[in-house]
């Protein structure tokens, strides 16, 4: 699983807890961020052709859309 999943899954559960509960808010990430892996992979491959904006950002519509395509792939591993 890519280092991209598990930071996005961590920030799901960082939304989700809030601190000054019993128990320490970075240890009910650690237990939880697993269960949102899913839910994170449809949402970062919903992302994975961009839009017509988004390719335009850099002037070389072409190859952003490619790099961008590949780098989604990448989080997806």
């Amino acid at each position: 699983m890519s280092e991209m999943i598990e930071r996005v899954a961590r920030a799901i559960c960082r939304l989700r807890f809030y601190e000054g509960g019993l128990t320490p808010i970075e240890q009910l990430i650690d237990e939880s961020w697993p269960q949102h892996v899913e839910q994170v992979r449809v949402a970062i491959a919903a992302m994975r052709v961009p839009t017509e904006p988004m390719m335009n950002v850099t002037g070389h519509p072409v190859h952003a859309k490619y790099d961008w395509m590949a780098m989604i792939d990448e989080a997806l591993k």
